[in-house]
Formats: C-alpha cells, sequence, structure tokens
C-alpha cells in the first residue's frame, strides 16, 4: 500500500520553492503541468545558438533530418548539444534548467537529460480538419508515458497562436484530474500502455471531450529565450503551424527510467 501511495504521489508531484541567483519561484509543474521561465536566455545566448545552429543546418544534409505528415513539415537534429558548443553551454549546463530538472524528480542532483534537438516546423499542405488523428499521422492530444517525463522547450524565436505554440491540458496529469469517468478513461490508457497496446496514450478529436475540458486546454506562447518546463504525463499535442509561419524552439527530454524502478522496489515483490 504504501507503494502505491508512493508512486501516486509521484505522478502528482508536490509543489516546491526553488531557491535561484537570490530569487524565488514556486514550481508551478505540480499543479498546472507546466512552469514559465522567461527570459531565462538572453538576446545574446539566443542569437548565438541560431547562428551556429544555422551553420550547420547549410552543412548537413537536410533531406536526412526533414519529416512531413502533411499537416506540419519538421526539420528536426538529434543531439543538437553535441553539434552546437552554444546549446550545450546555455542550454544543457544550465543552473536553472538542471535545479529545475532536480526538483521535478525529487533528487539532489540532476538527472541525465535523454535527448536535446532542434526542431523548426513550418505548415503542410493539406487541410487539417479531414482526418481523425488515429487514422492519419497528424497531430493530436497524447501522454507521453504514465509516470512523470520531464520536457523543457526553449523558444529560439517568438510564439503565438499562429506559430503552432505547444498546448497541454493543465492539471490532466494529475490522478486526481477531470470527472469520474475522464479519470476512469485515462487509469485504463495507462493500463493498456504498460500492456503495449498500439496508439493508446492518443486521443481521436471526436473523443477529447471524454477524457478533458477543452478550457483547460493552454497555448504556450512566448517570447524568444523563454523556456517552457512540461510535465508530459499530461494530455499534450504540438498544434497546427499557419501557412508561411514557423516555430523554433529547442527540446531537452528526461525519462528518468531509474525512477520508475526505485518506486517499484518499494513493492515486496520486486525486492
Amino acid at each position: 500500500m504504501r507503494g502505491l501511495i508512493d508512486m501516486a504521489n509521484h505522478l502528482i508531484g508536490s509543489s516546491t520553492v526553488i531557491q535561484n541567483n537570490g530569487g524565488v519561484y514556486h514550481e508551478e509543474i505540480s499543479k498546472k503541468s507546466f512552469y514559465l521561465q522567461k527570459s531565462l536566455l538572453s538576446p545574446q545566448e539566443i542569437s548565438s545558438i541560431r547562428d551556429e545552429i544555422q551553420d550547420l543546418c547549410q552543412d548537413i544534409d537536410k533531406t536526412k533530418f526533414y519529416t512531413s505528415n502533411d499537416y506540419n513539415n519538421v526539420l528536426r537534429v538529434a543531439d543538437i548539444h553535441e553539434k552546437c558548443l552554444s546549446v550545450k553551454k546555455y542550454v544543457i549546463q544550465s543552473s536553472q534548467i538542471n535545479t529545475i530538472a532536480s526538483k521535478f524528480f525529487g533528487v539532489d542532483k540532476a538527472p541525465k537529460f535523454d535527448k536535446c534537438s532542434y526542431e523548426l516546423k513550418t505548415s503542410g499542405s493539406r487541410d487539417r480538419d479531414i482526418a481523425d488523428p488515429l487514422k492519419e499521422n497528424v497531430v493530436h492530444f497524447h501522454f507521453d508515458r504514465s509516470y512523470r517525463v520531464f520536457k523543457a522547450i526553449v523558444l529560439l524565436k517568438d510564439i503565438d497562436s499562429v506559430n503552432g505554440p505547444f498546448q497541454i491540458v493543465k492539471g490532466s496529469h494529475l490522478i486526481s484530474y477531470g470527472s469520474w469517468p475522464q479519470r476512469l478513461k485515462k487509469y485504463l490508457k495507462y493500463f493498456q500502455q504498460i500492456l503495449g497496446f498500439k496508439n493508446c496514450h492518443k486521443i481521436a478529436w471526436s473523443e477529447e471531450k471524454k477524457y478533458f475540458d477543452k478550457s483547460d486546454v493552454v497555448s504556450l506562447t512566448g517570447k524568444a529565450g523563454d523556456v517552457f518546463f512540461v510535465n508530459t504525463g499530461a494530455y499534450h499535442r504540438g498544434s497546427f503551424v499557419d501557412k508561411d509561419r514557423e516555430r523554433e524552439v529547442i527540446w531537452v527530454y528526461c525519462y528518468n527510467e531509474n525512477f520508475l524502478k526505485k518506486i517499484l522496489k518499494r513493492f515486496s515483490i520486486f525486492k
């Protein structure tokens, strides 16, 4: 029983206060599923990152990093921190990002980041309203895993409603989120995912109201240099980019697989 309680607490998260450079701010991820740190990177740091990435993109075969699902076109370069020193310096080695990551998982030392990628997204060519996301490879609300997943989104350019902002259903990572029918549906998806059911973490457009309230959907808009920290155990998606617009960001991921192992060890059967 204690193990179940601990797992629930980790899924929910706990509100913490983080000291940073003499300032104090409350971590909101535990309640809203996301937190915005404005102007974490300076204009000079953003310029340095973008200049280095642009130089890199001139020398690579973009066809190897380019994907299209007809609704959004994406240029994605993995392990960008290993290719661009400025990303490593200003993002991966950022004391603020590492502090928030450590508090997210409740550990003293920041966990190792599993992924760091550059992403440039532009509009696709098809009508975004003609297909169901479970039948075609399009954008749809989903959760990443049935336990806590940490992501940071570094904005390299200003993002508003037309730039395809990341959208998240605030609070939906909580086991107490929504009505009881909505909760039971998500619990079922959790177990289906554990058992390996295909596409079980996705929500068809026609089914969204059965899982969450539209009023809880938040579009994460901001200025270049802002960083969003999100718990992608909550329902989320990348929204559509309008024609002639683009979204340019750095993604930082941390799954912290050891976290789940530590929780499972609390059950006697796993000792």
